[in-house]
């Protein structure tokens, strides 16, 4: 799945500056929990690039995907720490207000 959907960021019919699109692909596959929290990483690296990339052009759009990875203490421990990292790379460069805030939020120790 997370194949088919970096393929279809390429297709034709598929325009990162049309909001409606970008939902209906990227948020699309975030909220597919088996596929975007596969073992790997390799979807949160990936969700981390998209957000930087949608910053310089939509950043409301960016934030929303910015929060798919901001639960990342629900998840197993493993899953968690990938999640995390993603975040800690978007947190290191040059953000939106939009973004910023999802992200230190994400980061803050949590409250026990």
């Amino acid at each position: 799945t997370f194949a088919r959907v970096a393929a279809l960021q390429n297709h034709a019919a598929f325009d990162a500056g049309n909001p409606n699109k970008v939902r209906a692909l990227l948020f699309t596959f975030t909220a597919n929990v088996r596929n975007f929290h596969a073992g790997d990483g390799e979807s949160y690296r990936w969700a981390a690039d998209q957000i930087k990339a949608l910053d310089a052009t939509n950043p409301q759009v960016a934030s929303g995907l910015a929060k798919t990875l901001a639960d990342w203490r629900r998840f197993d421990a493993e899953r968690g720490v990938r999640m995390r990292a993603a975040l800690e790379t978007l947190s290191a460069g040059d953000l939106s207000n939009d973004v910023r805030e999802v992200v230190a939020k994400s980061l803050q120790p949590s409250e026990a």
